[in-house]
């Protein structure tokens, strides 16, 4: 599983069902099926009370003359696990 850091604007908006994807630098070569945690990252660290597992459904890269840089991903996700104290 792919563990990654998300800011709290981005968090919350997943969290309210306003977000459904994410642009992120493509250094895990995201695919189709992946598992990536997503954890709150807050006041400069990490709360592991605070996550989302995610599997990824979509991935769109590899197309620099619609200004996606060559370096980057688009990837669409559902939600597989919701942990929140919020």
């Amino acid at each position: 599983m792919i563990i990654k850091k998300i800011m709290p604007e981005y968090f919350y908006d997943i969290l309210s069902h306003n977000k459904r994807f994410e642009i992120r630098k493509n250094d895990c070569d995201y695919n189709v099926g992946d598992k990536v945690k997503l954890v709150l990252f807050e006041n400069n660290q990490i709360n592991p009370d605070n996550y989302f597992i995610v599997k990824i459904t979509y991935v769109l890269k590899n197309i620099p003359e619609y200004g996606l840089d060559k370096d980057y991903c688009i990837f669409g996700f559902k939600i597989c696990k919701k942990v929140t104290s919020c």
